[in-house]
């Protein structure tokens, strides 16, 4: 199990970049991919901000043709002098075989997934499906349709219909839990069993990564809370 402790290692997911229709589906800006190459760029230069040592990218990185993936990947990590992200396999990845051949410093395919390492004592899991059956604040129609996706997903890449039925399922032994997938739907945080569950998607995130520090503090503000009011 990889151990991150003391490194400033950034997350994000479902960055969609060069995707035409993600405007129209999930409801981002129209400039969305200009947004999220600023911010990238702004998390770099931030006051006291300290050199990254790792990168989690928790799938669906881009939609583009050959060219556009390159450019996407060089404008996000290569400009801001990041290192290469590890790549958590998301469903529209698969899909898009180009996304797999981009330098990533290592590649996590969904049969290995969660992915599970330590952060400063934090045992952390990450996949790029949520955990959630029901994400809160979601139109039961988009829910539905988005199960439906799901499933034909898994049959066309031939996965076992299992992976389907459980992947939502919360791992044990774990603090954290971070996953993308479900864009704007759900929240950004929730608590289940005492684990911090994240949607590192970047409609969360104002369209920049967010850090495993700024996760780690969210975890101890929430358990201090909800230890407090039993």
């Amino acid at each position: 199990m990889e151990d991150f402790t003391g490194k400033n290692v950034l997350v994000v997911s479902d960055i969609h970049y060069r995707h035409r229709n993600i405007i129209k589906h999930c409801g981002r800006p129209c400039d969305c991919d200009a947004k999220m190459i600023q911010s990238f760029q702004d998390v770099r230069l931030a006051p006291m901000a300290s050199p990254v040592d790792a990168i989690l990218n928790l799938g669906d990185f881009s939609f583009g043709n050959k060219e556009e993936c390159v450019d996407g990947y060089n404008l996000l990590f290569k400009q801001n002098g990041y290192p290469d992200p590890i790549l958590i396999v998301g469903n529209h990845d698969q899909k898009y075989k180009r996304v797999l051949k981009l330098p990533w410093s290592k590649i996590i395919h969904p049969q290995h997934q969660p992915y599970r390492f330590v952060y400063n004592g934090l045992r952390f899991a990450a996949q790029h499906r949520n955990y959630q059956e029901f994400p809160r604040k979601t139109k039961p129609g988009r829910w539905l349709l988005q199960k439906i996706t799901d499933l034909f997903l898994d049959l066309k890449s031939r996965r076992q219909l299992g992976s389907f039925l459980n992947y939502q399922d919360v791992p044990s032994n774990v603090d954290v839990c971070l996953h993308g997938h479900t864009h704007e739907l759900g929240q950004q945080y929730d608590w289940v069993n005492n684990t911090l569950i994240v949607n590192c998607c970047v409609e969360h995130w104002d369209y920049r990564p967010t850090s495993l520090h700024e996760l780690e503090q969210e975890y101890h503000a929430r358990k201090k809370y909800y230890e407090r009011k039993q």
